[in-house]
């Protein structure tokens, strides 16, 4: 029997949205990688109702567009609690989470990746795609 989540509206006006905890399958190459990426909840963590926003979206997200990640990028004044509120949602659901910063010094390879120049140990080298952040 899987694991049940349920998420509240503080403000008490939306209905409970509940979801099975995610497992991540046992046949995915990267299970391990994965795994190491789900974070733990924290115990003193107040959740003041971007926990039931995250939830709204993941409920379209399952509605609409089952087949597709949710990816989000939240905006908003340094310090208040956006890394946090996510990794918590992701600690609840069971789910990897990857915080990936986008600043100014970021560049577009770092994020999609890259054909990279490997040496092959014969005093020659060979070309690879490498991952960047958000493809990985």
């Amino acid at each position: 029997m899987s694991e049940k989540v349920t998420f509240v509206d503080p403000a008490g006006e939306g209905p409970p949205i509940e979801f099975d905890k995610i497992k991540v399958p046992k046949d995915v190459t990267d299970r391990e990688l994965r795994l190491e990426h789900i974070p733990e909840p924290d115990p003193y963590y107040v959740d003041l109702g971007m926990l039931y926003r995250l939830a709204q979206l993941e409920q379209v997200r399952r509605d609409y567009f089952a087949d597709t990640p949710l990816h989000l990028a939240l905006r908003g004044h340094m310090g208040t609690g956006k890394d946090h509120d996510l990794e918590q949602f992701a600690a609840m659901m069971g789910m990897p989470h990857y915080r990936i910063p986008l600043t100014g010094e970021v560049r577009d390879i770092t994020l999609i990746g890259s054909v990279k120049l490997y040496g092959d140990g014969k005093g020659g080298t060979e070309s690879r795609w490498e991952d960047g952040d958000i493809t990985r």
